[in-house]
């Protein structure tokens, strides 16, 4: 049936469904918990009482109310517990079904269902991404969407650490599959790096304290990075949807449909002259790839 599933008895659709009900519910993990978080986001607000203005903590949806308490208690009490069944509930509980099938995660039934949640990554890492990719995630969520810090100084700052840390485990485990020279590795390494240097330029922004050399310099370098990096993957992932592969004496040919796809077009471009601009980019697309795939040495057995 719709070649998801093996007949249209009811236990065998529940059974051969519960692979897209995981991918859903994984994909709409980070809108929801958003969601979760926005109910106990506060700000300070300054509040006039008996001729003087003092600081005061009030929910950010309803600055008339204080957090955790009067009409705001049960809101807060909705959000504690989705937090605690949604946001964390869901990725334990596939992480332990996912460990408990540890030493079977290459078996097909195994690999359909869970197989979404570690494919890419090297057999002993198959934890990276419920661990530490979606516990980066969470924990970037808690510090912008509550009050554990109050100043903005103090978030990026936390922000900071959280982005050096995953470079440096990143680094550490290199987790993921080995293929085409380690290239996923390289790429979320230069990922991570970017998020760091891009955060740590905007803590020189703050400390640079309106100093317009400063502020410029840094402000050029973040755009300059980002826009290498963003560059750089658009190339790559172009490169693979047009399907190169090497043949004999260097030469490259494109097999995938996204390839035939790309000569249909370049063909039809001759008409228009843009042919040969056409084939310069794709020829350093082509180069950026293979420039990529080298910073390590490997070997080509023939």
């Amino acid at each position: 049936v719709l070649g998801l599933f093996r007949s249209s008895g009811i236990c065998k659709v529940c059974v051969d469904s519960l692979p897209l009900c995981l991918v859903t519910l994984y994909s709409i993990w980070d809108a929801v918990t958003r969601r979760l978080l926005a109910l106990v986001q506060t700000q300070t607000v300054m509040i006039g009482k008996s001729d003087k203005v003092v600081p005061s903590l009030r929910w950010l949806m309803d600055p008339r109310l204080s957090p955790g308490s009067g009409d705001h208690f049960l809101v807060t009490m909705v959000a504690v517990t989705g937090i605690l069944l949604w946001s964390l509930g869901i990725v334990a509980g596939i992480l332990v079904c996912v460990l408990l099938r540890r030493d079977h995660l290459q078996d097909f039934s195994t690999k359909r269902t869970f197989g979404y949640f570690y494919s890419g990554l090297e057999a002993n890492k198959y934890w990276w991404e419920l661990v530490v990719k979606r516990g980066d995630l969470f924990l970037i969520y808690i510090i912008t969407y509550t009050q554990v810090l109050y100043d903005v100084r103090a978030k990026l700052i936390f922000y900071l650490a959280l982005a050096g840390t995953a470079w440096a485990l990143h680094n550490l485990h290199r987790p993921f599959d080995d293929r085409q020279n380690s290239l996923i590795d390289v790429m979320e390494s230069r990922g991570l790096r970017t998020r760091f240097l891009t955060l740590f330029l905007i803590m020189a922004l703050l400390a640079g304290d309106g100093n317009e050399l400063v502020c410029s310099i840094a402000a050029l370098l973040i755009l300059v990075m980002n826009l290498h990096f963003a560059v750089l993957m658009v190339l790559l992932v172009a490169s693979e949807m047009l399907g190169f592969s090497e043949g004999e004496g260097g030469s490259t040919s494109r097999t995938s449909v996204g390839g035939q796809i790309m000569d249909w077009m370049t063909s039809r471009l001759y008409n228009l002259g843009l042919a040969s601009v056409t084939q310069k980019l794709i020829g350093f697309m082509q180069k950026e790839k293979q420039r990529a795939q080298g910073h390590v040495p490997h070997f080509i057995w023939r």
